[in-house]
């Protein structure tokens, strides 16, 4: 079987190249804030969006002649965040290829892409992969001879989500906008299950940014006939909070985790825990590491936030990637401007009274699709946003 053509359009990292995964849920919300969700796609669908530029006639007039063929049908998508190099010469008929494949989407049944530049590539199907080599199909070994340091780059077998806009530039130039939707078979199953316990959101400190915002809100119903008082039934114990991240990764690798992290969930399907980053207690002194017990300036939260349970998770930051989550098990009122906290377990680690403590909120996202906005191969950024489920969250942690 022939293979595909390559959609070696380089993109402009400047713009930014946006990663995208969904999931699909359908989800069944009654009057009282209770949900039935339901998984309806057990792979995540991939789609890769960026714009690309030259103002290279030589580059730009096969690209030209590119456009028509990936209208076609499927094309070689490369993953352009995942880029690696050689670590060994690959000769003209090398069935393998010397390359480190953790934490980059090399798979079986896809593609690797050898590449020396927009017009000097080569695609080869990949058999098989571990953690320091590629092994091709039989009938795709290398035709040309690659030497150590040569690019590589996995590429999955891809459609374009949209026709391609193409503005002219100048004379010879060439400015595309590319969107394009991996075939869904090639990618992996997902490798959460539904009804798995995740784990804890706890992979990056948030950065300034849009995403920010807070709602706190409850399910009522409201009874108004004209004629005289309102009726209203609340149907929550206490406000559900809505909440975003925006997030900033400074390697492959912690984008990676987000990735795991977000397969655990599925999506919408599956809430876990997750720090809301806000401070919402102030410590009074500092805390030893055996201590299971936070003594923090008096906010009432003895009487207002230690009965509802949905206000007893805390997390306990004392470095971007090192967070405690803790679970208040009595409060109490000292009088003295003060209040006592006592916690299922020691803190671990001692605390400054600067120390962080936020809340913890057991919370799904709100939406199935997930994106990464990489600026370079080694730098995202994500905006999430998480609804809170305190009628489903467990006591104990």
């Amino acid at each position: 079987m022939p293979l595909p053509p390559v959609l070696s359009l380089l993109p402009d990292w400047s713009q930014g190249v946006r990663e995208e995964r969904a999931f699909r849920t359908s989800i069944l919300t009654t009057d009282s804030g209770l949900e039935q969700r339901e998984q309806t796609r057990g792979r995540a669908r991939r789609r890769l969006t960026y714009r690309a530029r030259t103002l290279t006639a030589g580059i730009a007039q096969p690209a030209t002649t590119l456009l028509q063929r990936v209208h076609e049908g499927t094309v070689a998508l490369p993953w352009w965040m995942h880029r690696t190099r050689l670590t060994a010469d690959a000769a003209i008929g090398a069935t393998t290829l010397a390359v480190v494949t953790t934490g980059l989407d090399f798979l079986a049944g896809n593609y690797a892409l050898l590449w020396r530049s927009p017009r000097v590539y080569e695609l080869v199907q990949v058999s098989a992969t571990d953690a320091v080599s590629v092994t091709l199909e039989a009938g795709t070994p290398t035709t040309m001879a690659w030497p150590t340091g040569s690019l590589v780059l996995p590429a999955f077998p891809a459609r374009l989500a949209a026709p391609l806009a193409i503005s002219r530039v100048a004379a010879r130039g060439l400015d595309v906008a590319v969107d394009a939707l991996v075939e869904p078979l090639a990618v992996p199953l997902a490798s959460g299950t539904a009804g798995d316990d995740p784990p804890d959101f706890t992979l990056a400190m948030p950065m300034a940014g849009p995403d920010e915002s807070e709602s706190w809100a409850r399910r009522l119903v409201s009874f108004d006939g004209d004629l005289g008082p309102v009726a209203s039934t609340v149907f929550d114990a206490a406000p559900a909070v809505g909440f975003g991240l925006s997030l900033m990764f400074r390697s492959r690798a912690a984008a990676q985790d987000l990735w795991a992290w977000y397969d655990s969930v599925l999506g919408a399907l599956t809430p876990s825990w997750v720090p809301s980053w806000q401070a919402a207690a102030q410590l009074s002194a500092a805390v030893a590491s055996a201590s299971n017990t936070l003594v923090i300036r008096a906010m009432g939260y003895t009487a207002r936030w230690f009965p509802d349970e949905s206000r007893r998770h805390l997390a306990i930051i004392t470095a971007p990637d090192v967070i405690a989550h803790r679970r208040v098990t009595e409060a109490v009122d000292n009088g003295d401007g003060t209040e006592t906290l006592t916690l299922n377990a020691v803190v671990g680690v001692n605390l400054r009274a600067e120390t962080l403590v936020s809340l913890m909120h057991y919370a799904r996202l709100e939406q199935d699709a997930l994106a990464l906005v990489w600026q370079d191969p080694d730098l995202a950024t994500a905006e999430l946003r998480f609804r809170e489920l305190p009628s489903e969250e467990p006591a104990t942690v």
